[in-house]
């Protein structure tokens, strides 16, 4: 498996427990059992809401259209990572619009340059080996938007 989707053993190694919440910072993982005094994880729970990653999701996951988002297309391993393939490429045709012309790019014209991009066999296979092979190697999928040329005026 890659380092952005790890071996689901490890994860279920660890959630035996229905009733477990399972963290991961560092590259470790830790789990907090129920208990019914909830006060000795009192820790644990400030630890929680001083990660920004913790607050940044919880607030995330209070938005109706993300939950609508995640609940339509994020249900299996498959659908994650192209659904993140698509993100990827939408904030990077964003970064690389706004570098070149100074200006934000509409959302339909981002839209256009990912279909023309996943619609071109090229393109499409430069994208996706880049994030599936290297994701923090932003370098292929800077060049598949250039290749494809749709951010000039």
């Amino acid at each position: 498996m890659s380092e952005f989707y790890p071996d689901d053993t490890d994860i279920l190694d660890y959630s035996n427990n229905e009733n477990s919440i399972i963290t991961h910072s560092n590259d470790v993982l830790s789990v907090m059992n129920e208990t019914t005094d909830l006060s000795e994880y009192s820790g644990s729970f400030e630890t929680l809401l001083n990660n920004s990653f913790f607050t940044d999701l919880a607030e995330l996951m209070e938005d109706k259209k993300v939950v609508n988002f995640f609940d339509k297309y994020l249900n299996d391993k498959q659908e994650l990572k192209t659904t993140m393939l698509y993100m990827k490429l939408y904030r990077e045709i964003q970064i690389k619009y706004k570098s070149k012309n100074h200006k934000e790019i509409d959302k339909m014209a981002t839209l256009y340059i990912i279909n023309v991009i996943m619609n071109t066999p090229k393109l499409r296979n430069s994208v996706i080996l880049s994030v599936t092979d290297h994701y923090n190697d932003d370098a292929k999928i800077k060049k598949a938007i250039s290749d494809a040329n749709l951010l000039t005026h």
